[in-house]
């Protein structure tokens, strides 16, 4: 949990509520399969 804290901090001490990790989520998911998409070993020689 010591990665997340300084993360939370950042807002002015604002608590983070669902909407912000739901708005986190659907931002990092689509960069994260983009990313597999292009770094991923694939056998389609």
């Amino acid at each position: 949990m010591s990665i997340v804290r300084p993360l939370v901090t950042i807002e002015r001490g604002a608590p983070v509520t669902g909407t912000d990790i739901g708005l986190a989520f659907v931002i990092a998911l689509p960069l994260a399969v983009v990313a597999a998409m292009i770094f991923w070993p694939s056998d389609y020689d």
